[in-house]
């Protein structure tokens, strides 16, 4: 059995929770690795407000979303904000490993509890004492851990393995997250009922990117300029333009924020130099990295949107007149056809947009 290694993140930084960070869509940490919650659209700023109302009192919260979303980052804020953020934090996903790595590492256990365990060891709910533990992925904890994980929320007691009844005593407040339908899992029976109860004392549900545009815009521009810090650019800063922007926007993003990301990154480094002038990215920038947003043979996730090369010029248009939510000169600039001839397809073909 191998036991996972996590890091301890120690963080004591004053905050005040009354504060007003600048808004957007995902959590940032700023120099001193205090996460802020950025929040453009309505539904990102109303969890901001939320998730602020959470962290100041105590008891488990459950975070849901698909992958990518910023779940794990929420939690941080929330960790940050709330009277425990001079305590350790914790981040761990439990959905790499088997049943008893899990139990171990969570609750520890006793020398030779098991055949490779020579030594007592602590788990992660008795380190972080006073603190936070992330438990991402907590749907994949198998039924004995979930049982153990009830106990520990309702005593406060964790039973290490190979010691069933000398209980260490802890408090630790646990931030879970999944992107799986708990409630659909408690109904085929492969989560406990009990347990969901009580992991969302407090919930929150984070919308996927494609939801959100106004988010992806604000994002964008985040991971644009992290980016650049990362190459030295900073003296020759690039921005979008707001036809790229608009573009970005328009897409459905199926991996969320990890794929704006990856496009963003893709765009500043190979992105056609159309406007060294003013610096700008333009749709013909994002030109550069269309295989990798569109064409399934490049993209992780498939394609975000297909259009494969044996589509005819009319399907092409109007797929991308599509997703641009019927921007034509977007369209236009897209795929370097004219204005005219969109227009005429959309009237002769009596286009609507779904």
């Amino acid at each position: 059995m191998a036991i996972a290694k996590t890091k301890v993140e120690q963080s004591r930084i004053p905050a005040d929770q009354n504060s007003e960070e600048p808004t957007t869509a995902v959590t940032e940490k700023n120099p001193v690795a205090q996460p802020v919650v950025l929040a453009s659209s309505e539904e990102m700023r109303r969890i901001r407000k939320h998730a602020q109302k959470i962290a100041s009192v105590d008891g488990p919260v459950l975070i849901a979303g698909e992958s990518g979303t910023g779940k794990s980052l929420i939690a941080e804020f929330i960790h940050h904000k709330s009277p425990r953020r001079g305590e350790p934090v914790v981040r761990w996903g439990a959905g790499s490993f088997d049943e008893g790595t899990i139990a171990a590492t969570l609750f520890g256990h006793t020398a030779q509890a098991f055949t490779s365990a020579r030594q007592a060891v602590p788990g992660l709910l008795q380190s972080v004492d006073k603190g936070t533990l992330i438990l991402d992925d907590v749907d994949a904890l198998s039924a004995s851990a979930q049982k153990m994980l009830l106990s520990v929320l309702d005593s406060g007691i964790i039973y290490r393995l190979g010691a069933p009844r000398s209980g260490i005593r802890t408090d630790v407040r646990i931030i879970a997250t999944t992107n799986k339908n708990l409630d659909r899992l408690v109904e085929n029976g492969h989560f406990r009922d009990d347990l969901l109860n009580r992991l969302r004392r407090w919930r929150l549900n984070i919308p996927p990117l494609r939801d959100r545009p106004d988010d992806v815009r604000v994002l964008a521009t985040l991971f644009l300029r992290r980016f650049q810090n990362t190459l030295n650019e900073v003296n020759r800063e690039k921005r979008f333009s707001s036809d790229a922007l608009s573009l970005l926007a328009a897409l459905p993003w199926r991996a969320n924020c990890r794929e704006l990301q990856e496009a963003v990154e893709n765009a500043a480094l190979f992105g056609l130099p159309v406007a060294h002038e003013n610096g700008r990215l333009d749709v013909l920038d994002l030109r550069g990295v269309a295989k990798v947003l569109f064409d399934p043979h490049h993209s992780p996730v498939g394609g975000l949107y297909v259009i494969p090369e044996t589509m005819r010029t009319e399907e092409r248009i109007h797929r991308i007149w599509s997703l641009t939510g019927g921007n034509v000169s977007l369209t236009s600039r897209i795929l370097g056809c004219s204005r005219n001839t969109i227009y005429g397809l959309i009237r002769s073909r009596q286009w609507l947009l779904s």
